[in-house]
């Protein structure tokens, strides 16, 4: 009866969110409670199809480098996860003809972005070998599900969605940043805890406090933008060093990567604020 009723309000909110009527404190939370069903009903459907997926995957042994790079579970789980996300929260990731103040949509800016934090990555992965050699499959594996898989689904529901929904709300534009902050880093600790057995509390202190800096951070830099290809890279290239960075070094490659966003972040509002446009929500 729970999931049926989350699974009306889902759709009902779709309803309501093609009316660009504003929306309460009550809807916001079904809805997020709606995400998080369509989220978890993907992990639930891969653990029941895990058999399937073992005996494919080991079919797939002539073909172990395209396996190892393409068919892991990691990648499999997210795949599931954009087409559940693609097939029943497409309507949320529209913008409205009228969204305006879209900064940085040229490319120039975006292709620099991409060839500093690919640097910041290969800084990573040559440092990283020097310790532990990492196979070609590692690399090439890390990139692909990081960026086309988790970094864009991931994105696309903790930014764009949740923005889109937050935005017709009657809350000041910082606090929806900190509701998605907060619904970001909970979603990452029940995704381990869904996976795992138990946690320790470092370890639970360790899962959310990451991803809700992180989440602060893209945000911020999405509710400036409303670009969402440049979170993307943000969110992507920190995973991939966090993937990569198998040592005794991995905090201090984090760490680097964190402050480049705080610097980039901080470079944002400051040209929004430079460029005159106000924080002003927009009609989704």
């Amino acid at each position: 009866m729970l999931c049926f009723n989350i699974l009306k309000c889902g759709h009902l909110g779709r309803v309501q969110f093609h009316m660009s009527v504003r929306i309460n404190n009550f809807y916001v939370v079904i809805w997020m409670l709606f995400v998080a069903f369509i989220w978890f009903l993907a992990d639930w459907i891969f653990r029941l199809g895990y058999s399937f997926y073992a005996d494919i995957f080991q079919q797939l042994e002539k073909f172990n480098i395209f396996r190892e790079c393409f068919v892991s579970e990691v990648n499999v789980i997210y795949l599931l996860h954009f087409i559940m996300i693609f097939l029943l929260l497409k309507k949320y990731m529209r913008n409205d003809e009228n969204t305006k103040n879209v900064l940085f949509s040229h490319s120039k800016f975006v292709i620099c972005l991409i060839l500093f934090y690919a640097l910041l990555v290969s800084i990573t992965i040559f440092f990283v070998n020097k310790i532990y050699y990492l196979y070609p499959t590692e690399i090439i594996g890390a990139i692909f599900s990081q960026i086309f898989l988790i970094g864009l689904c991931e994105e696309l529901v903790f930014r764009k969605c949740v923005s889109n929904v937050l935005n017709r709300t009657d809350h000041n534009i910082w606090v929806n940043v900190i509701i998605s902050s907060l619904y970001f880093a909970l979603m990452h600790l029940l995704e381990q805890l869904f996976y795992m057995q138990s946690l320790d509390y470092m370890q639970i202190l360790k899962i959310v406090l990451v991803p809700f800096m992180l989440g602060m951070m893209l945000a911020i830099v999405y509710e400036c933008t409303k670009n969402i290809v440049i979170t993307i890279i943000m969110h992507s290239s920190y995973n991939i060093i966090a993937v990569l960075s198998v040592s005794d070094y991995k905090n201090i490659f984090c760490a680097v990567c964190i402050i480049a966003d705080i610097f980039l972040c901080i470079y944002i509002v400051s040209r929004k604020r430079k460029d005159g446009i106000r924080y002003e929500k927009v009609n989704i």
